[in-house]
């Protein structure tokens, strides 16, 4: 398990799990979820999947899905 707390307002850099399987819950305030194409494209070029994850939210990645991402807490 990995807990990340940050303030409202702080997010992630975009970054990449590599082959990674997750499932990310929210527990508290909201998360917006970007997704990029993969790093190697310069993922700033294209415009991310956005997704608003509130309180409870569940989002998932794996091997082939939602690897570069960046997480953001927007309360």
């Amino acid at each position: 398990f990995v807990v990340e707390v940050w303030p409202p307002g702080h997010n992630s850099p975009i970054h990449n799990h590599g082959n990674t399987y997750a499932i990310i819950r929210v527990l508290s305030g909201q998360i917006m979820l970007r997704v990029f194409p993969e790093l190697r494209l310069n993922a700033r070029q294209f415009k991310p999947i956005e997704r608003l994850c509130p309180k409870a939210g569940v989002t998932w990645m794996s091997p082939n899905l939602n690897q570069t991402h960046q997480l953001q807490h927007i309360d």
